[in-house]
């Protein structure tokens, strides 16, 4: 495993956990925030408070399991603080894991149905990281389609809009 592309898949972890916090912050400060984080994208999907909640643990998945560490347990409530506290959790491991942490042993796994074993920085690169930014992706589209106040600087913590800007 190359250590400049591990650091940057390890940075890249980080940064969307962070900008999950995030907005999920902004949605706690609302009067409204559970009812916000109770809709859905689509209505067979799950609500935005369980997307996010396994945007979280697909990082956790995509980090813990290659540098040798236990899984924290999966959340069971899907509100503000359950939420912060699984991003505070993984953004203080995120913090401690090195790329000389991670190991180089495939990692067999489960996508759906799928019985797979794939290499450690394939395995973050294509599987933990992209399934992160999809589940992040559909709690962010059913906040937006339900109201919330987020735009695209909100998401990737890069963009700057001026207030009250619109395509």
């Amino acid at each position: 495993m190359t250590s400049q592309c591990a650091a940057t898949t390890l940075a890249t972890f980080h940064h969307y956990v962070e900008r999950i916090d995030a907005v999920v912050a902004k949605i706690a400060a609302l009067p409204n925030a559970k009812t916000l984080l109770a809709q859905k994208a689509i209505p067979d999907s799950f609500t935005a408070g369980r997307q996010l909640g396994v945007a979280l643990y697909f990082a956790a998945r995509g980090v813990y399991r290659v540098a040798g560490m236990e899984m924290p347990p999966f959340p069971n409530d899907f509100d503000p603080q359950t939420l912060r506290a699984l991003a505070a959790d993984l953004n203080r491991a995120l913090t401690h894991v090195a790329p000389s942490d991670l190991n180089e042993e495939k990692v067999a796994h489960k996508a759906g149905f799928a019985e797979l074993a794939q290499e450690p920085l394939d395995y973050m690169i294509r599987f933990a990281l992209p399934n992160m930014i999809f589940h992040f992706s559909m709690g962010y589209a059913a906040l937006r389609a339900a109201g919330a106040p987020l735009g695209k600087a909100d998401f990737d913590g890069l963009h700057a809009y001026p207030d009250g800007f619109s395509f």
